[in-house]
């Protein structure tokens, strides 16, 4: 552990074992270097560094594996919790957290979240003056729409899917033509 004495040999500082002894890149008063440190703190408590996976988002968290001595995986806006879980079934004896920031829980990541609309509307009537109850006029109706907007966000990702391999069969296939020639 890096350690700062202060007087005759007091410890008043030691960097967790799980938090590399690197500097961080975050804005003046971020509290990514915080939380960082807290859950590096937890990981050391706990003895789990070995056994541990992170899953960060792209954003301000996409530079935590720099920062965490235990195995990181990067994952797409809103999409750390799925990762998260994909990776526990994978590793179901290893220990795996999600770390996100606020753009990604609040903002850009929000569709890839279940419900997660709601709690968006909320915040946006909190803030502008609205009465939270409104909510209660839509909630009946917001899972059928979170349903289609799933569907409607998964058809659109197969849809490239298949369109980028069809290109990719064409382009070998040219490639397969000019070569034979």
């Amino acid at each position: 552990m890096a350690e700062q004495k202060q007087g005759e040999g007091r410890v008043v500082f030691s960097r967790p074992n799980s938090l590399l002894p690197v500097v961080t890149n975050y804005c003046p008063g971020c509290p990514h270097g915080i939380v960082h440190r807290l859950v590096a703190e937890v990981i050391d408590e706990l003895d789990i560094e070995g056994r541990t996976v992170g899953v960060a988002p792209v954003g301000c968290a996409v530079t935590a594996p720099d920062f965490f001595g235990c195995d990181m995986i990067e994952a797409a806006h809103g999409r750390a919790p799925a990762v998260a879980t994909g990776v526990k079934r994978v590793l179901p004896d290893n220990v795996v957290f999600a770390y996100q920031g606020d753009g990604d829980l609040a903002s850009i990541g929000t569709a890839g979240v279940s419900g997660a609309g709601m709690i968006m509307l909320a915040m946006v009537l909190t803030q502008v003056g609205l009465p939270v109850e409104g909510i209660a006029i839509i909630a009946g109706v917001d899972k059928l729409f979170d349903m289609g907007r799933t569907t409607l966000n998964i058809t659109g990702d197969a849809t490239c899917a298949l369109f980028i391999s069809r290109l990719e069969r064409e382009k070998a296939a040219k490639k397969a033509a000019k070569a034979a020639k």
